[in-house]
């Protein structure tokens, strides 16, 4: 439903280059590279994890993610609404990894297992 919604002419979304490539079109370049971000963000934000730790990675992918929540809630461009989405799920993609790092920095490795089971619990 997300891309029917976006799609919509009554969206309010501006798309690039007019008429020569279809609201769709841009969607689904849109979720393609969206797609690769996540796979390209757990391999590259994964040492980035490592050497800062996990508390201080987290903060700064919620910080990261919730500033470009807002800026999606404010966009009428789709260009910026497509780029912003695919931030986000490079920097999403890094947070379970971040969440791991601060369990095992802040626990004993005794109760990592039953720690880790919570937080995939909800």
């Amino acid at each position: 439903t997300l891309p029917l919604l976006l799609s919509s002419t009554n969206s309010g979304l501006v798309y690039p280059g007019g008429k020569l490539l279809s609201p769709q079109l841009h969607i689904s370049k849109m979720l393609t590279l969206s797609t690769l971000t996540i796979a390209l963000g757990k391999l590259l934000l994964g040492p980035v994890i490592d050497s800062i730790g996990g508390i201080p990675s987290l903060q700064s992918c919620l910080l990261l993610i919730s500033l470009l929540l807002a800026v999606i809630s404010q966009t009428t461009h789709f260009k910026i609404l497509a780029w912003s989405w695919i931030a986000i799920d490079g920097l999403f993609s890094a947070c379970w990894p971040s969440v791991l790092k601060c369990i095992r920095e802040r626990f004993d490795e005794e109760e990592w297992g039953g720690m880790i089971g919570n937080v995939a619990a909800g």
